[in-house]
């Protein structure tokens, strides 16, 4: 056997413009700017090359969603003017005449080991098939030369939808890995799905690479956007200059797997977007993205009884085996989600830029310990922080601990007050690390009134048991009041949508925060602006000049004065200035509880500093405050 390895090799940034169509490139610079912003909805062809899953979603909704998905999976069987004829772009070119997306994956048959028809499946049964992938090895052999002529088919049926600029979100040899395992090895489900996963990873990459080198190289095929379904191994990777998109198909997950596979994917591909494929009985879109799953889009499934004659009485049903109506009016609710009617002309799109993972993690405050790794082996290695650490902290502040090297059957987290090393509370006090806190590197704890109080007098332990923490970080209170990418262009671009109800637990000294990017012109200013009558709601805050320092820190600020907290709960916001994107905006929690009856342990060491005395309800005299009911300067004060 004489084997032949594809080496050629691109780097990243080449693989992602240079082998690109403008509005290839200018789709997937869309879909980096929306990422944690917006979230794109689609839907598969009815088995093969048609609009029905599309076409019933906007029969029961009234919304078309943005990306259509064709199967490649009767290309054997595929003639002009035939039952099957992928060379008629029509359905194509009309979905993308009417503002859509197309994507195309590919269920790739080979002949069944009896000869009489085509499957995906591997194994020596008469209806599987024995095709070796590794046949990738040898460009002498006749299984290398087939699947290139395979190739080929469909490159050139993608040829002419390239040549009329329309990108191709492209899925090819999806679900490879299948239940084929890294760890386990040995067991007896340890196989692939598909025949081109069946002899394992390694074959699998050079077809990958190939089949990359076949259409982008070869047949000049610039117009694809290549996503790769991936599992739990990365040996089945073929780089990231091969890779733009990386994809999960869920099925029967819930909320806890769902936040397993993001935060894998999120950890083990980080510079890549991350999307949902397919999927089948899956939390709904809004629950997802409220638990922070920023899929950059999701695909749900087929069905075919339900949506394969449009003109049946199963098509008008509201049912659906994987995503059914009350599913589809979910995610339309939703203000975040794109439909078709949404997207911009990829032809003279402009990247708003702020885009990637990066742009909607919430910034990092501080740093309060950065000393080198501790191994929580058994509960007899902590972190020890000082009370100075949190002296300017506020309720609702959150810290993070950033954590790797997981051991032993479970993991434990623990906060203990270094006074008492009693647990802060019941709720953190001690708490089980999940999967989903390894894959993304960290566990958070938000601080409340008596958390607050006890670590601003006594400091903060960090305990624990079957892990190593790394770092420890303090994050503002923070609420996001706009997510998503606006242009300002000399005043013409604003945010309007920040009504007075956004502002009603705001108080004087909370700041308003626009996160901002991609400077152009030769200056830049922001602006507040009054929600209702477009006056500035101060002079001096009216219109604000924007430095080099602003846009380094990725942010500029106003701090609510009575004046202004007064005009944003009465008429809310509007964000608006020239030369620069607006990413986001939040309200960051910088004041404390106005509650007058419960203070935190800094005002009572001033209170001691003054001589002052505490009593309790009955009559006793303390030279430091007490747990419960205290009467100080005859008012009743509450500690916690």
């Amino acid at each position: 056997m004489v084997v032949v390895l594809l080496t050629a090799v691109f780097n990243s940034a080449m693989a992602q413009w240079e082998h690109r169509s403008k509005e290839a490139a200018n789709l997937l610079r869309y879909m980096e700017d929306n990422v944690g912003k917006r979230m794109l909805t689609g839907v598969h062809a009815s088995v093969n090359y048609n609009t029905y899953e599309a076409d019933w979603v906007n029969a029961h909704t009234g919304k078309y969603p943005a990306i259509n998905c064709i199967d490649f999976i009767h290309d054997i069987y595929s003639s002009k003017n035939g039952w099957i004829d992928y060379d008629n772009t029509n359905i194509a070119l009309s979905w993308v005449n009417n503002g859509g997306i197309m994507a195309a994956m590919w269920h790739w048959g080979m002949p069944t080991n009896d000869g009489s028809t085509y499957t995906c499946t591997p194994g020596t049964a008469n209806n599987e098939t024995s095709f070796s992938p590794s046949a990738i090895f040898n460009k002498n052999s006749d299984g290398y030369r087939q699947m290139i002529s395979r190739i080929d088919r469909i490159a050139n049926w993608l040829k002419p939808l390239a040549d009329s600029d329309i990108p191709i979100i492209w899925r090819p040899l999806h679900e490879a890995q299948g239940n084929w395992s890294e760890q386990y090895p040995n067991q007896s489900w340890h196989k692939a799905w598909f025949w081109w996963g069946a002899d394992g990873p390694e074959a699998f990459v050079e077809l990958w690479k190939v089949m990359y080198d076949r259409m982008v190289n070869y047949h000049g095929l610039k117009n694809l956007i290549w996503v790769l379904n991936v599992g739990d191994s990365k040996m089945w990777y073929p780089g990231d200059e091969y890779v733009d998109i990386v994809a999960y198909d869920c099925y029967n997950q819930d909320m806890n797997g769902m936040r397993n596979i993001y935060w894998m994917l999120r950890n083990d591909y980080p510079n890549k977007m991350c999307a949902i494929s397919e999927f089948g009985n899956i939390p709904y879109v809004s629950d997802l993205w409220a638990d922070g799953q920023y899929w950059s889009y999701l695909i749900p499934w087929w069905d075919n009884a339900r949506t394969s004659q449009p003109d049946s009485q199963a098509f008008q049903s509201t049912d659906h085996n994987n995503a059914n109506v009350d599913y589809w009016n979910n995610a339309l609710a939703c203000d975040f989600i794109i439909t078709r009617d949404e997207l911009p002309d990829l032809s003279t799109y402009v990247s708003q830029g702020g885009g990637g993972y990066a742009s909607v993690e919430r910034p990092i405050w501080k740093t309060i310990y950065d000393d080198g790794d501790v191994a929580m082996g058994g509960w007899t290695n902590y972190i020890q922080l000082p009370a100075e650490k949190f002296a300017d902290v506020m309720s609702g502040d959150v810290m993070r601990v950033y954590i790797k090297d997981r051991t032993g059957d479970y993991q434990q987290g623990a906060l203990q007050n270094c006074d008492t090393w009693q647990g802060l509370t019941d709720e953190l006090g001690v708490f089980g690390l999940s999967d989903a806190d390894f894959k993304k590197g960290y566990y958070e704890v938000t601080f409340d009134e008596n958390t607050l109080a006890q670590v601003q007098a006594s400091g903060l332990a960090i305990k624990g048991c079957n892990y190593t923490a790394t770092k420890v970080v303090l994050l503002k209170n923070e609420t996001t009041l706009y997510n998503g990418n606006k242009s300002m262009d000399d005043w013409t671009g604003f945010i309007n949508n920040m009504t007075p109800d956004m502002f009603a637990d705001a108080k004087v000294g909370d700041n308003i925060r626009v996160y901002i990017s991609n400077p152009t012109g030769d200056y830049q200013q922001g602006s507040f602006k009054n929600g209702s009558n477009w006056q500035g709601l101060t002079r001096d805050l009216e219109v604000v000049g924007l430095t080099e320092q602003d846009f380094e820190k990725g942010y500029y600020e106003m701090t609510l004065d009575e004046n202004t907290l007064a005009q944003v709960k009465a008429d809310g916001l509007i964000v608006t200035g020239k030369n620069y994107t607006a990413n986001r905006v939040a309200l960051i929690k910088n004041s404390q509880s106005q509650n007058t009856n419960i203070y935190n342990v800094n005002v009572f060491q001033k209170m001691a500093a003054d001589n002052m005395y505490y009593y309790n309800l009955g009559g006793q005299r303390f030279s430091t405050p007490q747990k419960g009911i205290n009467i100080i300067n005859g008012k009743k004060i509450v500690v916690k």
